[in-house]
């Protein structure tokens, strides 16, 4: 309407239906995007493992005193939290209605 220089209702009408086209398709699109629910349980078993595997080494030294354990499992299960962290943001965006 500002370039147009002009206030017409023709003019209000097209903005109109412009924004409701584009509402309207992002609201198809928004109901189209596949779920990432499948990945995001994935992350949380791989997480349970490898919590298990820490929590495992912990009661072992707790019980044993032995220090053999290299702890890559830490940092691992920190990448993948940090992974489904981004993934589980990444999927509520893109689903409003859900």
């Amino acid at each position: 309407m500002y370039a147009a220089r002009k206030f017409t209702w023709e003019i209000i009408c097209n903005e109109l239906l412009l924004i409701l086209i584009g509402i309207s398709v992002a609201l198809l699109m928004n109901m189209y995007m596949p779920s990432a629910e499948k990945q995001l349980k994935e992350y949380q078993r791989i997480v349970e493992d490898l919590f298990r595997i820490i929590l495992k080494e912990i009661v072992r030294y707790l019980r044993t005193n032995e220090i053999d354990w290299d702890g890559k499992e830490l940092t691992l299960a920190g990448d993948i939290l940090q992974k489904a962290k981004l993934l589980a943001i990444r999927n509520v965006e893109n689903h409003m209605l859900r």
